[in-house]
């Protein structure tokens, strides 16, 4: 009885030996990076058609490219509301122009509520032309 006991045992770790190589090789590389490539336009559209436009048309699109992901689409002042009165701005574009002078400040975050103002990343820029 030990000796057929043994031999299962054998028989069961052999077998269990060949499934793991076979999943070794499913997937024995990666498809060049060119496979993955579309035109610019193209890879646009194909990330604006998965939402109805009022979700897609103020979308950021990512396109990937040969050195990697690069932002194609960056819309200015996406707003999100949210519960108890909170409102999120992403990528908060604001420009004064007057006369010869401009001012444009652009924030990363910023989220206003009840007692709330917060600025996360904040740039400004002036010019006065002569």
């Amino acid at each position: 009885m030990k000796l057929i006991g043994s031999g299962l045992v054998l028989v069961f770790f052999l077998a269990s030996q060949g499934i793991a190589q076979k999943a070794k090789i499913a997937y024995p590389s990666m498809a060049p990076l060119a496979q993955y490539l579309m035109p610019r336009d193209a890879e646009i559209a194909l990330a604006r058609s998965a939402a109805p436009k009022s979700i897609s048309g103020d979308a950021e699109i990512l396109i990937l490219t040969k050195s990697g992901f690069q932002t194609a689409v960056a819309n200015p002042n996406v707003a999100i509301s949210l519960p108890g009165g909170i409102s999120v701005i992403v990528n908060e574009q604001t420009s004064s122009p007057s006369g010869n002078t401009g001012a444009t400040t652009v924030n990363a975050l910023h989220v206003t509520g009840p007692s709330i103002d917060i600025v996360v990343a904040s740039a400004h820029s002036d010019i006065t032309c002569a």
